[in-house]
């Protein structure tokens, strides 16, 4: 008997759960309930329709939005992508996971989900994308793993409770407003890795300290442009901490001499390291994972964050 044709543009219904079936790759997409989704949702590795197993590799642009009702969602190891606006405007949700499968978070996919006090980005993200994460005023903190290189444009904006960030030593750029008028926070480590920093990226935020690891600093928008990085009390009251030896170099880099506060090394309570301890030493990066030796970046020993140049 010949099995029906089923494509992305025929969304079926398995034990309550809505999917787009993509025949060719047998791959299947989670995609909008008519009546919303309630209460906990669990997405599976993989589904049976009309005897075909199809494995669930996405959940689908607006999939979840506006599901005000829907309480938590736990995703299955075969999801790499989570899509446009897939959980726009879920008030109901408190914390998430992310697994490590995932690679890519869209735009605006988790934008106005103002009662997460929780994130969890799993190790296998490289990208998290414009405004994924905007208006989560009740975020208290996130870690951004080590595998992310793109923080898109506005991707936390006005998560106002956010009171830490850590920022993961593989990111290479830094979107506008990023993380504008998260008025929480008052520190901030800005990994080697990073190459660009876009317009108002820190913009309304007061930080108490600055710690840059970046060896050899770009120009960036300074306190008297209207698209400044950093707030004027952050150029004028923050310290700027720098690398060892680089001193001059920011003090003669655009945007970054703004500061009027500038010392080198990192505050009390991190050290900065050149060389790798002894085998005896156990090292974990800040995802808590443990590492077989010191990497380039902020490790953690006994406890203490240590900086490896």
């Amino acid at each position: 008997m010949m099995l029906p044709l089923v494509t992305n543009a025929d969304a079926v219904e398995i034990d309550g759960i809505y999917y787009n079936l993509i025949s060719e790759g047998n791959t299947a997409e989670v995609t909008r309930n008519p009546s919303s989704y309630t209460g906990n949702i669990t997405i599976p590795e993989q589904v049976a329709y009309n005897d075909v197993d199809y494995s669930v590799t996405s959940i689908g642009e607006y999939a979840f939005q506006d599901c005000h009702s829907l309480s938590s969602v736990t995703i299955g190891n075969n999801v790499i992508s989570i899509g446009r606006s897939a959980f726009d405007s879920c008030y109901g949700l408190t914390d998430f996971t992310i697994p490590n499968s995932v690679t890519a978070i869209g735009d605006y996919a988790f934008i106005y989900c103002t009662g997460l006090t929780s994130v969890t980005i799993g190790n296998g993200v490289t990208s998290i994308g414009y405004n994924a994460f905007h208006h989560c005023t009740n975020l208290a903190s996130i870690i951004i793993p080590n595998s992310v290189t793109i923080i898109g444009d506005g991707a936390f904006w006005l998560c106002s409770g956010m009171t830490s960030v850590t920022i993961g030593n593989s990111v290479t750029s830094i979107g506008e407003y990023a993380f504008n008028r998260c008025s929480g926070l008052t520190s901030v480590t800005i990994p080697n890795s990073v190459t660009t920093i876009g317009d108002n990226a820190f913009d309304g935020v007061d930080f108490s300290f600055v710690v840059s690891l970046i060896e050899n600093p770009f120009m960036i928008s300074g306190k008297n442009q209207v698209k400044r990085i950093f707030s004027q009390n952050t150029f004028d009251n923050a310290t700027l901490y720098v690398p060892v030896g680089a001193t001059e170099k920011y003090q003669t880099t655009d945007g970054w001499k703004d500061f009027a506060h500038m010392e080198e090394g990192v505050p009390s309570g991190i050290k900065v390291v050149e060389k790798t301890p002894s085998n005896n030493a156990t090292v974990y990066d800040l995802n808590g994972v443990r590492q077989s030796e010191m990497k380039r970046g902020i490790n953690i020993i006994s406890g203490k964050k240590v900086v490896v140049k």
